[in-house]
């Protein structure tokens, strides 16, 4: 048995105006296909809010652009990587088996049966 979708009033066009934008409930895979599609830089990396804000920025110039205040992408040694000490900051987190004993390990030194 397949689901039956509900028709969308709308789809994402190039030609829509910002309040039938505003109108609309948009997935966050739609916007980010769109936003590849009208050429926002890195748009695959971006949230539902910054792609947003981009398409937005589209409809009301016509220009591509991207408003993430944050780094796309992470240069550099992962934490791992260079020893993991209590005296350095986490810039490069990796979520692995030797990082989450690392964490135990320094909890458990806090607080007793963590």
């Amino acid at each position: 048995m397949t689901a039956i979708k509900p028709p969308r009033a709308a789809k994402l066009s190039s030609c829509m105006t910002e309040r039938e934008f505003d109108n609309g409930y948009w997935y966050a895979d739609d916007l980010k296909k769109f936003a590849e599609k009208i050429g926002v830089p890195s748009a695959r990396l971006l949230r539902k809010d910054e792609l947003e804000q981009a398409v937005k920025y589209f409809l009301q110039t016509g220009n591509a652009k991207s408003f993430a205040r944050r780094t796309l992408t992470k240069f550099g040694p992962r934490d791992v990587d260079l020893g993991l000490r209590l005296d350095l900051p986490v810039v490069h987190y990796t979520s692995n088996r030797q990082t989450k004993d690392f964490i135990e390990l320094e909890g458990a030194k806090l607080e007793p049966g963590f």
